[in-house]
C-alpha cells in the first residue's frame, strides 16, 4: 500500500528537521553572512549548500545531536596559495567575541558550532571564482578544486519537479534509515546523487513517482540495479561538473555491504508498497523505518502490534548483515554535501 497518510505524518513528526530549529540555522547563517560582509577581507557573499539548499535535511538522530548545514563563502582572489583561505576566514571569526571560541579548523572549511538551545553547526567553505569558474581551497590538499555547488542544485531540482517534490522526500527518508539502521556508511551528498539519478525525463507524471511510496520503490529498484551491476565502489562525480568527484573512500568491504542494504530495503520496500493489507503493510513499512512509522494519528493499532514480531525478524537479519563492522563517521563538508 501506498499510505500516503503514514508517510506524511512520518515526514512531519520524525524525518523533518523541525521548524523552530530550520528558523534557528536561517538566522545563524544570516548573522554569520552580515558579520563577514563587515570584516572578512574581500568577501563577496555567502550561498546556501549542501541539505539545507535542497532541502533534504534532516532531524538528527538524537535530541542532544547536532544538526549541520553548509555555508559556502565567496571571497575574492587574492592569493595563488590555496592553503591561505580558511585559515583567513577562521582568524576572521575568531576575532569576534559571538565566533571565539567555537570555531574549529577543517580541510575545506571553517565550523562553528553552536550549543543550546538551537544545537547545530555551520560549516563555511570559502570559494574563489576565476575565469568563471568556481574553486574551493583545502588547506592542506594539492590544489584549488573546481566545484560548482549552483549547477548541482539546479540538477537535483529538475530531477525533483519530475516527481512533484517527492524525490526531495524520498532523499530524506534514505538519509533517515541509513542514520537509524546504521548498517552502511554512505555521505549524504553521494546517497542524493544516486538517487537524483534513479529519475528520468520520461517519469513526468506517471505511477513511478506519483507518491511517496512509488517514488521510494522506484528509486531503491534502479539503485539497486546500478549498484548490482557495479562490482567495485563506482565513480560519482558532480552531473553539473563530472570532474568533480564525489566518490567515498569505500573499501570493497564497505562498499559491498551499502550494496546488500540497499538490495535489502529495495525488497522490504517492495513488499510493503504490493501488500494489500492495511495493518500489514504498516508493520512492513515498519521493517524499512522502524516502529515510528506508525498509523493514522500516532497509533499503530494491528499494524503497531503486528509489526513487533516482524521488527524482531528485521533485527535478526540485521545482526546478520553485519559481519562486516560499521564505525560510525562524519564525513567533512564537501563543497555542499
Amino acid at each position: 500500500m501506498k499510505n500516503n497518510e503514514e508517510f506524511q505524518q512520518f515526514q512531519r513528526d520524525h524525518v523533518r528537521l523541525n521548524k523552530t530549529r530550520r528558523e534557528q540555522l536561517g538566522e545563524h547563517m544570516t548573522a554569520l553572512g552580515n558579520y563577514l560582509s563587515n570584516n572578512h577581507p574581500g568577501f563577496l557573499g555567502t550561498e546556501r549548500q549542501g541539505s539545507h539548499a535542497l532541502r533534504t535535511i534532516i532531524r538528527p538522530t538524537t535530541d542532544d545531536a547536532k544538526a549541520d548545514v553548509d555555508l559556502m563563502v565567496m571571497v575574492a582572489w587574492e592569493s595563488s596559495d590555496w592553503r591561505a583561505y580558511v585559515p583567513a576566514l577562521a582568524e576572521t571569526l575568531e576575532a569576534s567575541d559571538l565566533y571565539k571560541g567555537k570555531v574549529t579548523v577543517k580541510n575545506r572549511c571553517v565550523t562553528v558550532q553552536y550549543s543550546e538551545p538551537s544545537k547545530c553547526e555551520v560549516d563555511l567553505v570559502p570559494c574563489v571564482e576565476r575565469n568563471g569558474r568556481f574553486y574551493v581551497c583545502p588547506n592542506d590538499g594539492a590544489g584549488f578544486e573546481e566545484t560548482d555547488g549552483t549547477g548541482y542544485r539546479e540538477w537535483f531540482n529538475d530531477r525533483n519537479r519530475i516527481t512533484s517534490g517527492n524525490l526531495k522526500r524520498v532523499v530524506r527518508l534514505l538519509k533517515y534509515a541509513r542514520d537509524h539502521r546504521a548498517q552502511f556508511e554512505c555521505p549524504s551528498i553521494v546517497l542524493t546523487t544516486l538517487a537524483g539519478e534513479t529519475i528520468k525525463d520520461g517519469d513526468t507524471g506517471t505511477e513511478a513517482v506519483s507518491t511517496q511510496a512509488d517514488t521510494l520503490v522506484t528509486v531503491l529498484a534502479r539503485m539497486s540495479a546500478k549498484l548490482d551491476s557495479t562490482p567495485y565502489p563506482p565513480a560519482i562525480g558532480n552531473p553539473a561538473l563530472p570532474s568533480e568527484s564525489f566518490a567515498p573512500n569505500w573499501t570493497r568491504a564497505e562498499y559491498n555491504r551499502f550494496r546488500n542494504i540497499i538490495r535489502q530495503m529495495r525488497n522490504e520496500a517492495q513488499d510493503a508498497w504490493q501488500e494489500t493489507d492495511p495493518a500489514k503493510s504498516i508493520a512492513k513499512w515498519q521493517q524499512v523505518f522502524g516502529e515510528k512509522f506508525t498509523g493514522s494519528k500516532g497509533k499503530g493499532g494491528e499494524g503497531n502490534r503486528s509489526s513487533q514480531g516482524a521488527a524482531q525478524q528485521s533485527g535478526r537479519g540485521a545482526a546478520q548483515a553485519s559481519a562486516i563492522p560499521v564505525t560510525r563517521r562524519r564525513n567533512e563538508a564537501r563543497p555542499f554535501g
